[in-house]
């Protein structure tokens, strides 16, 4: 399966507007004339944005590339397409921050920044973070299509990351405590790999995997899609409204309830009881870009404003104006750049694995002339 669904093009969107706004309002309140003037003051949704993108991830990734399982070519098509994806609206996302601090940046630290490398390190861009997680979770999954072992590798996976956080304490009656070696990597720089954030990207593997295996009835749909939203709705009080993480028994819980979510919305598109519409996609298509690019904006602006003391309705004009060019100039971005630079790459793919495949159907047909 690899459709692009309009509800998952829109919780793509509405997930980054989150990220977003909850950013803009404390770089706002920085020019308000006092405590008592800002807006917004206690509106943070942006870990909730975060843990929907790492569960879309999985579900994107293991409904997409299902039929992958297995297939040794599989391995750098994959990492070719994510790469393409993530790194070049990033590194144009890095210049301004980079050229400002330049002077204070090493080369081996520009090269960390900019390489994403799955290593904890100070970012010049905050959501740069989340990037480092994605990054790993690409590198692990791209195993896990590997012929023989990839499956068996998916489920070690799993089961390390259970075994380790242990959610719900329900491992902790079964299994003996983890061993040091789980414990040192859980805890250490490259926690990337084994962290319970993983257990968002397990979630949206499940459910992707559940999309493309099993078709359900409308009903079915429909029911689970009013379960997954009470869900929701009551796992949000324990995220303090989407502020918070929340401990690895909530991450696993609100997981599975955003994936059972994106199932539902998912089956009951694909059985046409659901069309959300065209724009649906070209919104999911802004999504990445405004993630990225509403950080290294705030850069330029702080650089070029002076420093304002402004009053409420001061910062209400200022919140919009900040907004509004924000999302401009990241549609402008996801147009003009992302998609052509996309679409260039991935053919530029297409045409070294085609390469790659009639220069080995040569040489089969050099050793074996008499076929």
């Amino acid at each position: 399966m690899k459709e692009k669904l309009g509800s998952l093009e829109l919780g793509r969107f509405i997930a980054a507007s989150l990220v977003v706004i909850s950013h803009v309002a404390p770089t706002v309140n920085n020019y308000a004339a006092g405590l008592d003037q800002k807006i917004l003051p206690h509106f943070d949704t942006g870990p909730l944005g975060v843990a929907y993108f790492f569960v879309l991830s999985g579900f994107v990734m293991a409904s997409n590339h299902a039929q992958d399982f297995g297939r040794l070519t599989a391995m750098p098509q994959f990492l070719w397409r994510r790469a393409c994806r993530i790194y070049p609206m990033f590194w144009l996302a890095m210049i301004f921050p980079i050229y400002c601090q330049f002077a204070v940046l090493k080369p081996a630290g520009i090269a960390q920044l900019l390489s994403l490398i799955p290593i904890g390190t100070s970012e010049l861009l905050p959501p740069a973070w989340t990037l480092r997680y994605e990054v790993a979770f690409y590198l692990v999954f791209s195993l896990c299509l590997l012929p023989y072992i990839g499956r068996p590798l998916l489920a070690l996976w799993m089961i390390i990351v259970l075994w380790t956080w242990s959610p719900c304490g329900v491992l902790r009656h079964i299994l003996p405590s983890p061993p040091g070696i789980l414990t040192y990597l859980a805890n250490s720089p490259a926690d990337h790999f084994f962290n319970f954030d993983e257990f968002y990207f397990f979630a949206g593997i499940l459910a992707g995997l559940a999309f493309v295996n099993f078709a359900l009835p409308r009903r079915a749909a429909l029911a689970l899609l009013a379960c997954s939203t009470a869900g929701f709705l009551i796992g949000l009080h324990h995220i303090a409204w989407g502020a918070e993480y929340g401990s690895p028994d909530v991450m696993t819980a609100m997981g599975l309830v955003m994936g059972c979510l994106m199932l539902s919305l998912a089956q009951l598109e694909r059985s046409r009881a659901l069309n959300i519409g065209p724009y649906a996609q070209k919104l999911g298509a802004v999504s990445y870009p405004l993630y990225i690019l509403h950080w290294s904006l705030f850069w330029v602006a702080q650089s070029a404003m002076p420093h304002l003391q402004l009053h409420t309705p001061g910062l209400i004009a200022l919140f919009i104006a900040f907004t509004a060019v924000i999302f401009v100039a990241s549609s402008a971005a996801a147009v003009l750049v992302d998609q052509p630079l996309q679409r260039w790459l991935r053919g530029v793919g297409r045409k070294q694995e085609r390469s790659a495949f009639l220069k080995k159907s040569a040489q089969k047909t050099f050793t074996n002339p008499g076929l």
